[in-house]
């Protein structure tokens, strides 16, 4: 900080100015200078993600991996790169894919799998090995694994596997 006074400019000593205003003044000043110095920084310092903490960090350059920021306020780990969690072993394109769909590894795994299917009533994932075309989801549902029809008791799925598909394998 600088004296306002024109054509002035001498450095405010931190001692001043707790001489002169009270903690919460002082406080609300480094607050509004902090601020003031990451805004002019032109994105080489953010302010920690968590909600009104004050701590700062450097973003990582450009093409450089995003290295942790752990805040010593709030605890909270931040990639320096992509300003999300820290992602330890993703890039953070992936982390970002990841973070816009969760299940996006496992629909990945999924494709092409003969033995695996979606529940036509709650859409869990439903993996059948061997055995019958009669399965049951974790939802309670007894479901014909040829047709996906559901079914609320295994002795309906039974009947609708003789008489549609003529067999229960």
């Amino acid at each position: 900080m600088c004296c306002a006074h024109k054509g002035c400019g001498a450095p405010i000593l931190v001692t001043d100015l707790r001489s002169l205003l009270s903690n919460e003044k002082l406080e609300e000043l480094f607050r509004a200078s902090l601020g003031a110095f990451v805004a002019s920084s032109g994105g080489t310092y953010r302010f920690c993600p968590s909600p009104d903490c004050p701590s700062v960090y450097r973003v990582a350059d450009p093409g450089m991996a995003g290295e942790p920021f752990a805040c010593g306020a709030c605890s909270a780990e931040t990639c320096t790169q992509c300003h999300l969690e820290y992602h330890p072993y993703l890039s953070c394109e992936r982390y970002r894919e990841f973070k816009e769909d969760p299940d996006s590894s496992l629909k990945e795994w999924c494709k092409g799998k003969e033995h695996v299917k979606s529940c036509p009533v709650c859409g869990r994932t439903i993996e059948k090995i061997d055995g019958c075309n009669h399965v049951e989801c974790r939802c309670g549902r007894h479901i014909c694994w040829v047709c996906l029809e559901f079914f609320g008791s295994s002795d309906d799925c039974y009947g609708h596997l003789r008489s549609i598909h003529l067999a229960i394998i």
